[in-house]
Order: C-alpha cells, then sequence, then structure tokens
C-alpha cells in the first residue's frame, strides 16, 4: 500500500483513459498488464465511454470467482467477467471504480491488492489471498466507513503508537512489538506479549480526569499473567506537539531495513482505519502532559460480573479513584525486554 505503487497505477489509468487515436466514438475497454515481480494476472483497465477506471484480476477458470462472494462496497462493483485476454474466455474478477469522488480510496484498495499478490509465490495462492483481501477491506469499510477516522479514534491510535514506540525503545525486536499490538485488531486488549496486557487509553479531560472503557472484559485480569493500564494525558492544538501521520512516519522509518514488518505495521494500520488518503485530515498534533501506569488487580475499580442478559458494558473510570494501583513502566518494559 505504497505511495509509488498508488502513483503507478494512477499513471497506468490515465494513459489508459485516452482516446485511442483520437476515436471520440470508441467503446468497449483498454487494459494493460500490471507487471508484477511475481504475479502476471493483474490488469488495469479503462471501460469507454464512461472512462470508469477498473481492476482486473485473472483467475482460474474453475474455482475462485465462483466461489468468493463478492461484497457490497460504496461507490465501487464487483463483476465476473469472461475476456479474451491472455487466452480467449479467460476468466476475471473485475473491480470498478463507479463513484470518481471515491478515486483515492479506490487506488489505496487497488495498490494494496497489488502489494499482496506481488508476494505470491504461484496462481495457486491467488484464491485464498482474494479472500483474505475483500474480508479485510469489507471490515474496514463496516466499521470506519470512507471519511476516516473521527477526533476521538485518532487521539486513540495515536496513543496506541505512542506505546508501541516505547516497546520499541525498549529493545524488544520489531517483529514482537508489531505482533503485540492487537488493539489494530479491535480485540479487547491494546497489547499483549506472552499474557502481559496493556490497555492504552487517551484523555484530553481536565480534572478530574478520566478515561472510557468500552466494555467490561478490557479490566478483566483472570486467566492473564499481568494486566496494566496506561493513561496518556494529552494536549490537542493545531500547531507544535506530534501529529497521528508524524509519528506513523517516524515508526515506518523504524521498519527500512525489515520490509517484512514494515509491510506487516502498513497492514495493521489499515485494520485499525488509518489510510494515507485521509493523513491531511489528520491535522491536529498532540502533547503528552502525563503518563500514568497502572497494574489491574483485586481490588481496582472496575465492573467484572453483569447480570444475566446483560454484555457490552460501557463507562467511565475516574484516574485520581486508582493512585493506589500505581506501577513503574520502566521497569516493566526492562522485564519484557529481558524475557524476548
Amino acid at each position: 500500500m505504497t505511495g509509488g505503487m498508488q502513483d503507478r497505477l494512477v499513471e497506468i489509468w490515465r494513459d489508459l483513459a485516452v482516446h485511442p487515436e483520437g476515436n471520440l466514438s470508441f467503446t468497449g475497454r483498454r487494459y494493460r498488464r500490471l507487471d508484477l515481480e511475481r504475479e502476471s494476472g493483474f490488469r488495469l483497465s479503462c471501460l469507454f465511454p464512461a472512462q470508469f477506471w477498473e481492476l482486473l484480476v485473472e483467475v482460474p477458470p474453475d474455482g475462485a470467482g465462483g466461489e468468493i462472494q463478492f461484497p457490497q462496497w460504496q461507490g465501487m462493483a464487483f463483476e465476473l467477467l469472461f475476456l479474451d485476454v491472455p487466452a480467449k474466455g479467460s476468466k476475471h474478477i473485475s473491480l470498478r471504480l463507479d463513484d470518481k469522488d471515491l478515486q483515492d480510496v479506490f487506488v489505496t484498495v487497488c495498490a494494496d491488492l497489488a502489494a499482496e499478490l506481488q508476494e505470491l509465490v504461484g496462481p495457486d495462492q491467488r484464491q485464498k489471498t482474494l479472500a483474505d483481501f475483500l474480508d479485510r477491506w469489507s471490515r474496514f469499510f463496516d466499521k470506519q466507513g470512507w471519511l476516516g477516522l473521527s477526533k476521538a479514534s485518532q487521539r486513540g491510535l495515536y496513543g496506541e503508537l505512542w506505546f508501541l514506540r516505547r516497546l520499541l525503545d525498549s529493545g524488544l525486536p520489531p517483529s514482537h512489538v508489531i505482533g503485540a499490538w492487537k488493539g489494530c485488531e479491535r480485540a479487547y486488549h491494546d497489547f499483549e506479549m506472552s499474557g502481559k496486557i496493556v490497555e492504552v487509553k487517551t484523555t484530553l479531560s481536565k480534572e478530574p480526569k478520566r478515561v472510557r472503557i468500552s466494555n467490561e472484559r478490557q479490566l478483566d485480569d483472570r486467566g492473564l499473567e499481568s494486566l496494566h493500564l496506561l493513561v496518556l494525558s494529552l494536549v490537542s492544538s493545531l500547531g507544535g506537539g506530534e501529529s497521528l501521520p508524524g509519528i506513523i512516519e517516524e515508526l515506518r522509518k523504524r521498519f527500512v531495513y525489515s520490509p517484512g514488518c514494515r509491510r506487516r505495521f502498513n497492514h495493521a494500520l489499515g485494520e485499525a482505519g488509518y489510510l494515507e488518503v485521509h493523513a491531511g485530515q489528520y491535522v491536529s498534533t498532540y502533547e503528552v502532559r502525563s503518563v500514568e501506569f497502572f497494574q489491574v488487580k483485586e481490588g481496582f475499580p472496575r465492573i467484572l460480573e453483569l447480570p444475566s442478559g446483560t454484555g457490552d458494558l460501557s463507562y467511565s473510570l475516574i484516574i485520581a479513584a486508582i493512585s493506589a494501583f500505581a506501577s513503574d513502566m520502566d521497569e516493566f518494559l526492562k522485564q519484557l525486554a529481558g524475557r524476548a
């Protein structure tokens, strides 16, 4: 999902959108294969006369296209096609952009699929890759929509990335750190490291400071080696401090010599709802006013047991009420690094 791949796709589509030999009455498709290192069944197309951009993925005659359930994505349409390329009657999955206002999102989605197919070692893996791709983006659109992260979600993601950076600074291997990040998957907890759980909360609230606990499972330490709550008090502004795109770019630089980690990190960002196409919207910057770390254990104020027939409880936790459970985050990180 790199900017380079997106630029490459856009350049090809714009070339294809030019009427062949000035023939303004041309109807049909113009297409071009995108030569990937390990994948040859990936083509870009432009449909005339409307000049719709289209992605074509060749699939085996039997299987893939007939078994995959195509989702309903706003402004885009899926179709199963038989085309005379590269051979007569070749089977393709088509993803077409119908709403040109969503062009940037469409290009991001297509670039992500190109990156996925680039990693394949053979066409037999294509069906699973396509199914995983459709499922991942369907979850993204269901949760985040098309307009980007809310202010609260931006702050929440910033907080998780702030702690991810601290994990890297502690000496933990990057692959362990990215694997530990579970908040991007919308799991109950934000970080999980061999039974040690850290839940990250951010707050802009003034005294009394409070954070939102989104469900009863977040502060349930039963069956865990340990559970800690990290509370970051932020000051948000439009200048100074650090922005969400800023911390993301810094973290990407940490993975410059580890393409696998960088790719996993970018996937995790997508799972968390972050797309580069929306980066220009995220102009708020954050300064960390205070860092508070608490161990959740017996006596910690929380709700564990719910009446039968109830669930998904959310509530506010007042930080002043948990001062007795303060813990040393630096010591916790040292212990983690020593066990990695």
